[in-house]
């Protein structure tokens, strides 16, 4: 069955490591306002907003249109999707349970779920502290995950799904021993909290966080007052629809606004008064080396990156339609959170060059400007057609992906292309080592792409 192709992920973990270069410390305050503007427009963004906290002081900043064909700007009411930062809610929800005797981070998951076959390595069994640190030996992705909708992609997946899977995989390595970030792993985690609370993921965070926090614009299920402060998901200045979960929801399913998110990063920042307290902190404790870098390593939840001399504690997060980042620096005392309702444009470093400039800095990227020409680029746009890949986790026996030219600029599925040498392209925001190569025949007609990164070469082919 052939599918379109999902590049959009909940999150993005390598984007964040090739963003670190040194410059030195600007002479006057950075003016937030002008770089979130020129940041949008240059990555093709629709609107963003941004909750900034510099030494016990909150300041919010916001730009753009709730929707490409409207006129409604961007406010501090506007609910976004936050992809994968809902995992540390996840993860604090855990830790409050834990407090409450209710779980334990020892306790092996079968002991939740008592009819399911779980599977085990040479005796050792997947607990809960390995799902909380992505440590469990599960893939990325179940490989039974086979969306009927992949505008959707996790609507479908239920409970049934998810138990036929763990009884029928195997583990490849023992639990405890290797870190692989796993959407399925913290939607198991979150599925195991809901049963035994005996409730759904939206009650749930509502209990453990969003009501001690009054968080009341922050939900799975959009509320009427949410649906009217909705800014509209984008890819490539194109409206897309919501994601929608089900078992998985612990993955990726919150929905939220820059003020409620900013009073979330003010929590985990040590500046509300709040009975979570205990366990926010215990969600920031590094825990093991992470597979992304050797100075990222994993917490409980959270991702911390300790290098030049600092900590920035932080997650990111995406859905078709958005793109987040919070992060936080306790020793400076700053820390922002960035929504964005644009699917292709990541605010990764815009997060990290606000938080550290000294470290951090954000530049447009060069590209063979000789070659970025409507002619020349327009000869590559077509659809192709995959090798049967798993991509994001996603396990796909053939998918296709569109590559587009928009204004100008050309689009491989939600990325844009750079023109480096002739059929030779950079990936925007990428690092150098992300190369798109266009195979030719001796006619110059285009036979094959191979998308070039570290974990491989993704091959397609011009469908026919």
């Amino acid at each position: 069955m052939k599918s379109k192709l999902l590049i959009s992920a909940l999150i993005a973990t390598t984007i964040i490591i090739g963003t670190i270069m040194m410059q030195k410390a600007h002479s006057t305050p950075l003016d937030i306002q002008k770089t979130l503007q020129e940041y949008v427009e240059d990555n093709d963004g629709v609107g963003a907003a941004v909750g900034y906290i510099d030494n016990g002081k909150i300041e919010y900043y916001t730009y753009g249109k709730k929707a490409v064909d409207g006129n409604d700007p961007i406010t501090q009411d506007s609910i976004f999707e936050i992809g994968s930062i809902t995992k540390v809610f996840t993860t604090i929800t855990l830790l409050e349970m834990v407090k409450q005797g209710k779980i334990h981070l020892e306790d092996p998951i079968e002991m939740y779920l008592p009819d399911i076959k779980v599977p085990e390595k040479d005796g050792k069994k997947i607990t809960v502290w390995h799902l909380a640190t992505h440590t469990s030996g599960l893939p990325s992705m179940p490989d039974n995950f086979e969306p009927k909708n992949m505008d959707n992609p996790y609507a479908d997946y239920s409970a049934q799904n998810l138990y036929t899977f763990l009884k029928g995989h195997t583990l490849t390595r023992l639990p405890g021993q290797n870190h692989q970030y796993s959407n399925l792993g913290m939607g198991l985690l979150s599925h195991i909290l809901c049963l035994i609370e005996k409730t759904d993921y939206e009650a749930l965070i509502k209990k453990y966080i969003c009501d001690p926090l009054n968080m009341k614009s922050t939900g799975v299920v959009l509320t009427p007052s949410m649906k009217i402060n909705l800014a509209h998901g984008h890819n490539i200045l194109k409206k897309v629809g919501n994601w929608d979960f089900d078992v998985l929801a612990g993955a990726g399913a919150i929905r939220s606004n820059i003020k409620d998110m900013t009073i979330f990063l003010a929590a985990n920042m040590g500046m509300i008064d709040t009975p979570l307290y205990e366990s926010i902190q215990a969600s920031h404790a590094q825990q093991c080396p992470t597979s992304m870098a050797d100075h990222v390593k994993q917490c409980v939840g959270w991702i911390a990156n300790t290098q030049n001399d600092g900590t920035i504690t932080w997650h990111n997060g995406g859905t078709g339609g958005y793109r987040s980042f919070m992060g936080f620096d306790i020793k400076n005392k700053k820390g922002i959170v960035i929504l964005s309702n644009a699917g292709n444009c990541s605010v990764d470093p815009l997060g990290l060059y606000i938080l550290d400039q000294i470290h951090h800095k954000l530049e447009k990227q060069v590209y063979n400007e000789a070659l970025a020409t409507p002619e020349y680029l327009g000869k590559f746009v077509g659809t192709y057609e995959t090798e049967p890949i798993i991509f994001n986790g996603i396990s796909m026996p053939k998918a296709e992906l569109e590559i587009t030219l928009l204004h100008n600029k050309l689009y491989y599925a939600n990325t844009q292309l750079l023109p480096d040498q002739k059929n030779v392209f950079r990936v925007k925001n990428a690092p150098d080592t992300y190369k798109v190569h266009f195979i030719m025949d001796e006619k110059d007609t285009i036979v094959e792409v191979q998308s070039r990164q570290p974990e491989g070469i993704f091959k397609a082919f011009p469908k026919k």
